[in-house]
């Protein structure tokens, strides 16, 4: 078993998550228009709340952790289960949206864990790379 984490390293350790996620919270502005972009979006930030949930459960035991909300594997498995949520509403929408599939967004898998690409339509040789 790994040694259990410093308070200084879980001080860092939750600091750099919360600007990480700070980053990646607000949908993306080009992402905004397109329902499955969006839900795209909320499954990102969704996971990075759960597997930040599961280090701290993996990596500091409970009678080493502080007595605060922020230092709970549960207060991070809640909000990715809020996160789902908005993803869940998201790909309900596309259902029942009558946009045309170009408003809900083309998009693939990206090149990364957890990124996605967006297709450009009639984008200069047909059949070319997703556009970040």
């Amino acid at each position: 078993a790994a040694p259990a984490p410093s308070m200084n390293a879980l001080q860092d350790a939750l600091s750099q998550f919360q600007a990480h996620v700070a980053l990646f919270r607000p949908v993306p502005p080009a992402a905004a228009p397109h329902l499955i972009a969006q839900a795209c979006h909320w499954s990102f930030v969704a996971d990075q709340f759960r597997i930040f949930g599961q280090l701290l459960e993996e990596r500091l035991p409970q009678s080493s952790r502080p007595d605060s909300p922020l230092t709970q594997p549960s207060y991070y498995y809640e909000c990715a289960a809020q996160f789902a949520i908005k993803q869940r509403a998201a790909w309900e929408a596309t259902r029942t949206s009558s946009a045309s599939p170009r408003d809900l967004g083309d998009v693939q898998p990206g090149p990364f864990v957890g990124q996605v690409s967006r297709v450009v339509a009639g984008g200069g040789g047909g059949g070319g790379p997703p556009q970040p």
